[in-house]
């Protein structure tokens, strides 16, 4: 059965979202500040609608696993948000999907200009469409969760998951809350050791089989 990678983005479903650049053989980041730079916007455009479990940043691509707040939480903030979208939304024009694929559009057209600046270079940054795949069940949550973790030493950038800087993996290492569902995946992992002992199973899994998605 095939894949569908355009979900609608519904309120309280958990989703594999991830894009790639437009053209090959570009990199999205090439700098420590650009990867910063994506998930500071990141955050300021997506942040206040999306629970994040996980993310990863890797030069040409990106991972996301997240969840869609419900709409009750999120209405506030829709509220200050000054696009025709925001509008459209709470005059019940157009379903939430359609909102947070243009708060999407927004994110990736920010990162855009500013890269495009600051490199001198014209054109699209990102691929227009990007992916959303609707993540059901404990066991796929827990591969994405490890699966995203996993991508720097999948692409042999590294050996080791707390090697790479932009991933979300680390900011689980601190007491510092630096991503929004990281108190949830704690506790759903049974602690610290729960969550690097699938880490390390899942590792062992892949490096055994190379049979990667």
């Amino acid at each position: 059965m095939a894949t569908n990678y355009w979900h609608k983005l519904e309120e309280n479903n958990t989703y594999h979202i991830y894009n790639r650049a437009a053209v090959e053989n570009l990199n999205l980041f090439r700098e420590d500040s650009d990867y910063k730079e994506f998930l500071k916007k990141f955050n300021k455009y997506l942040g206040p609608y999306l629970n994040t479990f996980a993310y990863c940043l890797m030069p040409n691509h990106f991972h996301f696993l997240c969840r869609v707040k419900s709409l009750e939480d999120i209405e506030p903030f829709i509220r200050l948000e000054k696009t025709k979208s925001a509008e459209k939304i709470l005059a019940q024009e157009i379903p939430l999907s359609s909102f947070l694929e243009d708060q999407t559009r927004r994110l990736f057209s920010s990162v855009s200009i500013g890269y495009n600046k600051k490199y001198t270079r014209r054109g699209p940054l990102f691929m227009s469409r990007f992916k959303r795949v609707v993540a059901h069940g404990e066991a796929r949550f827990k591969y994405l969760l490890c699966y995203i973790h996993h991508n720097p030493i999948h692409h042999k950038f590294k050996k080791n998951y707390s090697d790479w800087k932009y991933s979300s993996y680390n900011t689980y290492l601190t007491e510092t809350k630096t991503i929004s569902g990281k108190e949830e995946v704690l506790t759903w992992a049974d602690g610290l050791d729960g969550f690097l002992k699938m880490h390390e199973e899942f590792k062992i899994i892949k490096s055994e089989y190379l049979n990667f998605e």
